[in-house]
């Protein structure tokens, strides 16, 4: 079994967070999420991680845990994710503050995990 953890950052909080990610045939299934700091993840070398492919939420994924949010968006830019509420049309990228439009995929590119 593959697995690793990416990091995203909370939209509200600005807090970073882990995210355990497991592949399942061609699909990245997020499993768990967890407070991480951004030292930490660095130290871990999670910052480093990189995913593509589909993606789905485990029954037992817990969310954000900095605000609960089971969603997350990925930014145009910079590629990295955060959670999102999912009723937004705009959002803005805690990492890098690139704004953009909300688009629904199947499947991402080059989920970047880190690089705080």
């Amino acid at each position: 079994m593959e697995a690793t953890v990416i990091m995203a950052k909370c939209k509200v909080s600005k807090e970073g967070f882990g995210i355990r990610v497991q592949k399942q045939g061609g699909t990245w299934l997020f499993t768990w999420a967890f407070q991480l700091s951004e030292k930490a993840a660095r130290n871990e070398g999670y910052s480093n991680t990189n995913i593509s492919g589909s993606i789905e939420l485990d029954y037992e994924y817990p969310g954000c845990p900095h605000c609960d949010a089971k969603n997350f968006s990925q930014c145009g830019s910079c590629k990295k994710i955060a959670c999102y509420v999912g009723n937004e049309e705009e959002v803005t990228c805690p990492h890098c503050g690139y704004t953009s439009k909300v688009s629904q995929v199947e499947s991402f590119d080059g989920i970047a995990g880190g690089a705080f």
